[in-house]
């Protein structure tokens, strides 16, 4: 091993010990404190509490340096703290089980690292800018029980890997959100409180979501695709981010089997990128759905039921192998793609169509549409007698852009508004080309209980 040294001081006493082939750290008494500077102080240890003070320090050469237990567990009490100095050395590391009622003092990066290891958090988290803290142990776990995180720089982070999970109980994270890469900031719609950065398959996150907590599941060039598991019971409040990075395989967010509810202040959001995004389980939508990027949801045994808000812009696409059923809210495709494969469903809410539906629909309830900017369905699109469609007019020649162009069997019953634009009239001769349907498509029928013509 190392030639480093570990020092330590109680009661302004000051002693230094070549470090032996076993290496203890005694419990530090309040008042007291101990470092750890040196490769040796990789060698393993007890269990200890911590009063006092306690400085991890690597040295100048390029070697890690923490604290390796064989046997127990961290306990820092409400007056203790573990100190991680910043400097040129190699990484720290604590490789054990933590139980934090104190302060941990991240002024460099620390690495929580021991295979099924556990951290148990009632205090304070705090980080220096470019710092934080790494969950790298296999199938690690952090519990958030009460305490604080806090996080006050958008270089911070609090990152997982390798199958770690987060649980959060309770408690407060506070500080910005946190920017992981230049494809994965966070937008500021919302104000947030926190993001956890998931990497590499398998991490999973428990308890509750409250409205203060972002998630970033994202793809990374060196771990390949990120995979997290949401097993929380109650509704997701805060934000959920999906990004797959350039070049990356992409991401997948798996929900409980027996499906879960985007809350009303929840938001799901697939970021653009070069990668594809997979979401597995039912999902009950009563927030926002946000898809600028290009995702593909599957579930057995369950479907997708919205009541809130889904937005697919220009450039995102929605590929839905379950029944998509909107029983309230707005369904927005803006310049965007949904791809229903088992049918979409309108029954209450309203849909805004002015970008293409890739399979068959159902509208029962308002369906608005565009000669701005085109529908187009790549499809059947069946209209009951309780639904209502909604056309905006800019033009009323020949030559005007049909607003919903369809390439299967149009069926529309129910109710026709037709709006014109702000200056546009109807004069002799005038043509409205609402519908325009493939050629060789004969079973279009037009049986409108009500037609409806009205101006902007």
């Amino acid at each position: 091993m190392g030639s480093g040294l570990l020092g330590w001081a109680c009661a302004g006493a000051l002693a230094l010990a070549v470090a032996s082939p076993a290496l203890a750290i005694d419990d530090i008494p309040e008042g007291g404190f101990r470092w750890i500077q040196g490769y040796d102080g990789n060698q393993p240890t007890p269990g200890f509490r911590v009063d006092g003070l306690l400085r991890i320090e690597a040295p100048d050469e390029p070697q890690p340096v923490g604290i390796n237990l064989e046997s127990g567990k961290i306990e820092v009490g409400p007056t203790g703290e573990i100190r991680v100095q910043y400097g040129p050395g190699g990484s720290r590391f604590i490789n054990g089980d933590v139980v934090n009622d104190g302060l941990i003092s991240l002024k460099s990066v620390l690495l929580f690292s021991r295979d099924g290891a556990e951290w148990v958090n009632r205090g304070t988290i705090e980080a220096a800018n470019y710092m934080g803290l790494g969950i790298t142990g296999k199938a690690a776990v952090f519990r958030q029980v009460s305490g604080e995180i806090r996080l006050s720089d958008p270089t911070q982070r609090l990152e997982f890997y390798n199958r770690s999970r987060f649980i959060h109980e309770g408690g407060k994270v506070l500080g910005r959100p946190v920017l992981v890469a230049a494809t994965a900031e966070v937008q500021a719609e919302v104000t947030q409180e926190l993001t956890l950065r998931f990497l590499a398959l398998g991490s999973s996150f428990e308890g509750r979501f409250p409205e203060d907590l972002s998630v970033l599941v994202a793809s990374d060039d060196n771990y390949g695709p990120g995979s997290l598991a949401l097993n929380t019971t109650t509704p997701i409040q805060g934000l959920v981010e999906l990004a797959a990075t350039s070049g990356s395989p992409g991401v997948l967010l798996e929900l409980p089997e027996k499906g879960i509810t985007l809350g009303p202040r929840g938001i799901l959001r697939v970021k653009s990128g070069a990668g594809l995004s997979e979401i597995r389980g039912p999902l009950a939508i009563e927030g926002w759905l946000d898809v600028p990027g290009s995702a593909r949801w599957t579930a057995e045994g369950g479907g997708v039921t919205n009541r809130g808000k889904i937005r697919i812009p220009q450039g995102g696409r929605l590929q839905v192998s379950v029944p998509l059923v909107q029983t309230g809210g707005i369904l927005q495709i803006v310049g965007g793609e949904l791809a229903p494969s088992r049918g979409l469903s309108i029954g209450g809410g309203t849909l805004i169509a002015s970008g293409t539906i890739s399979g068959s629909l159902t509208n029962g309830a308002t369906a608005v549409i565009d000669q701005e900017q085109p529908g187009r369905v790549r499809g059947d699109w069946t209209q009951t007698s309780d639904g209502t469609l909604r056309v905006r007019v800019f033009e009323t020649t020949a030559a005007a852009e049909p607003a919903l162009q369809v390439s299967g069997p149009l069926n529309l019953r129910g109710t026709l508004e037709v709006i014109l634009a702000d200056g546009v009239r109807l004069a002799r001769g005038a043509e409205l080309r609402l519908a325009q349907v493939s050629r060789d498509r004969k079973s279009t029928r037009l049986n409108s209980s009500h037609a409806n013509i009205s101006y902007a």
